[in-house]
């Protein structure tokens, strides 16, 4: 479907019409954005194994403890007991456990995903790339496209996309689950601007955009965003509601236990979370403030500036839109894009830095020029 023609109410998506059901229009402008509806499943027989073995890792804990204790042996002793330590490895693996599975629907998607291309009779056009990204989506749901990397499977699909589209094809794909997961199209940026990192935390950032956000708005949105991700179900989020408020009043016992026994000179497990936690807080602020800049938007594209995030920034590159394609999928904190001639790149954004991208994407404002733009690469590289 495409974003001038939303699906009627009620209308289900099924796995042979998904996509041939609303195939891109045959002539559009670049700035036309098109929007796939994918209904999302996940299908976690995928994943068992991995999620089997830290199952069995877990479980051999406590018959560790009871098979040392029954040799006159004490793992732990004091706070760290046999149930501190037990527990403590318990969230370890837990924590292990989930990575696993997603890395192995990451896999089997990617896998897949190079198999069902090498299958198709004609893969090098928009149309059978959609209805195959459709099919990973109902084996893997959103988790398959969902990891950060070169070989991301967004990118791969991103790409292939930028080496198959034509003159007049679409250049701006959204994939979603459904339709209200998509935000509405803000109107592109009228007028010329210098680049500006896309960083919503940035002043530049506010001055281009037109106003500074609050924090409230970042709090509603990503709180919107976390139950559009649960699901749309009631009592799916009902239910993921309460084990939230459970584990909070929970952890804020045994955090306030913890601050407790400390005042009163004893160490425990609660004071060891408590500290953890608090690393893991900083740990977020801290790389909130020394994230580098690496997108910045122009009118009508994106300089992009490639390099790791404590090393000093390698190379840039000019990605307009003219020859390139923009990937976003709805559910994810990321976009995409490839240019015809096979660079590749994706970036973790907020909503309103997605908003942003797109505003300038589609600016009908001139494009900068290459003195320009070669200048401004002189600076961040």
């Amino acid at each position: 479907m495409n974003s001038e023609a939303a699906l009627p109410p009620g209308r289900e998506l099924q796995p042979a019409d998904s996509i041939s059901a609303a195939p891109p229009a045959a002539t559009v402008e670049s700035t036309h954005v098109f929007d796939v509806i994918i209904e999302f499943k996940t299908q976690w027989r995928h994943a068992i194994l991995p999620f089997l073995m830290v199952t069995g890792l877990v479980a051999l804990v406590p018959v560790a403890l009871i098979g040392l204790k029954s040799l006159g042996m004490t793992a732990f002793r004091g706070a760290w007991g046999g149930g501190t330590f037990g527990g403590v490895f318990g969230g370890l693996a837990g924590g292990v456990g989930v990575h696993l599975m997603m890395r192995s629907l990451v896999f089997r998607a990617r896998r897949d995903f190079a198999k069902l291309v090498a299958d198709e009779p004609q893969p090098h056009t928009v149309d059978a790339l959609l209805r195959i990204a459709q099919t990973i989506g109902q084996r893997y749901g959103y988790w398959g496209f969902s990891a950060i990397g070169k070989r991301n499977l967004a990118v791969q699909l991103v790409e292939r996309l930028a080496a198959c589209v034509g003159p007049g094809q679409p250049r701006i794909f959204r994939i979603s689950p459904n339709v209200d997961m998509l935000r509405p199209l803000e109107p592109p940026f009228d007028a010329p601007f210098e680049p500006t990192p896309i960083n919503d935390t940035r002043e530049s950032f506010a001055e281009t955009r037109g106003g500074a956000l609050t924090s409230w708005q970042r709090i509603a949105v990503v709180w919107r965003t976390m139950m559009q991700a649960v699901g749309k179900r009631r009592w799916v989020r009902t239910m993921f509601l309460v084990l939230m408020g459970f584990g909070w009043l929970v952890l804020a016992a045994i955090l306030l236990d913890g601050i407790r026994q400390a005042i009163l000179g004893r160490v425990s497990s609660g004071l060891f979370l408590a500290v953890i936690l608090i690393a893991i807080v900083g740990l977020a602020a801290m790389w909130q403030l020394i994230r580098r800049d690496t997108w910045f938007a122009v009118p009508r594209g994106v300089i992009i500036a490639d390099g790791s995030l404590w090393g000093t920034k390698s190379s840039g590159r000019y990605v307009p839109r003219e020859n390139a394609v923009l990937l976003y999928i709805a559910p994810l904190a990321s976009i995409a894009v490839a240019t015809t001639d096979g660079y590749s790149a994706i970036r973790a954004l907020t909503p309103f830095e997605v908003d942003f991208l797109l505003r300038a994407w589609r600016s009908p404002a001139p494009p900068p020029d290459e003195r320009m733009v070669a200048g401004f690469l002189e600076t961040i590289t």
